[in-house]
């Protein structure tokens, strides 16, 4: 399979793209892609997401289930 690269920069003020960016990862990596996540700059804030319902994009879900669903893959994550 081909290696992808989410680069996510945006911080959690901009929940869908943040959201947005780490379903791609998943659905990415689901497919057995070879897939690396790189949060750069504000996008490193995302981590902080402790609870579920803290940050939820409108139509991308709840951004601690990503996290949590993110922790079960292969991919790799550079922060």
């Amino acid at each position: 399979m081909s290696k992808v690269l989410v680069h996510i920069h945006s911080d959690v003020e901009f929940e869908n793209k943040v959201t947005l960016g780490l379903i791609v990862t998943l659905a990415a990596e689901k497919k057995g892609h070879d897939v690396t996540l790189f949060l750069a700059a504000d996008g490193v804030h995302v981590l902080n997401c402790k609870s579920a319902g803290e940050i939820v994009g409108q139509g991308t879900g709840d951004l601690y289930e990503h996290l949590e669903n993110l922790k079960n893959t292969n991919c790799l994550l550079y922060t």
